[in-house]
């Protein structure tokens, strides 16, 4: 079925169909620090703003330093480069940049026309906070596959939700606490948004990063 998915979703864009032009859809906050006694975060991550879809990323590599630094960027660059092939053929590609790292674990969404479309490996925590019929925002939780991103690589299950304007997605490595996909979101400041939870949630025996996006 998914892969069904995939090819209609190719057929259409092969054969004229007016995609939405996703300039100015989308604006983000990111928040990144290194554990102490590192100069480099080894917690990287992508937002790709392209002609039918907005790409975004992020990819923690293990442990720290400059060795996790260098494959988080490779792994990134690897995404980047392949942005209009479909999900699974882009984590593919990614794992095998990735043979002679340490690996990563990733978390890669495209958003569209159709909603978003994500797929996600080891323990970055991401979500969607959705406005409801009350105008309170529900929580929708990306679910991850265990593995390592140029190691272990699962077998690939892409995801898909719907997503309107408004809605706000989160993607955090384990340097912050996954406790923060509870957290009641208010308001539509991604600057303040990333500043409160990377506050309260930050991990201090980690590389951190925190991205907060808004769709327009």
């Amino acid at each position: 079925m998914i892969r069904k998915w995939a090819r209609a979703l190719q057929w259409l864009q092969k054969n004229g169909y007016k995609m939405t032009a996703y300039k100015n859809k989308i604006k983000y906050d990111l928040i990144s620090e290194a554990i102490e006694g590192e100069i480099e975060s080894g917690d990287k991550a992508l937002v790709k703003i392209n002609d039918n879809n907005i790409l975004i990323a992020v990819a923690d590599g293990l442990g720290h330093g400059q060795e996790a630094a260098l494959a988080a960027k490779m792994a990134l660059q690897s995404l980047s480069e392949n942005a209009d092939k479909p999900l699974i053929e882009m984590v593919e590609l990614c794992n095998a940049s990735l043979v002679s790292t340490r690996g990563v674990v990733l978390s890669v969404a495209k958003i569209d026309a159709f909603g978003i479309h994500y797929l996600s490996v080891g323990n970055i925590a991401s979500a969607c906070w959705k406005k409801n019929e009350t105008g309170t925002k529900k929580i929708e939780v990306f679910l991850s596959k265990s593995g390592i991103v140029g190691e272990n690589l699962p077998i690939l299950e892409p995801r898909h939700i719907m997503c309107s304007p408004g809605d706000i997605l989160m993607f955090a490595s384990d340097g912050i606490d996954p406790a923060f996909i509870d957290e009641k979101i208010a308001g539509n400041d991604t600057a303040n948004i990333a500043k409160n939870i990377f506050a309260k949630y930050k991990k201090s025996t980690d590389d951190v990063l925190l991205l907060v996006a808004q769709l327009l």
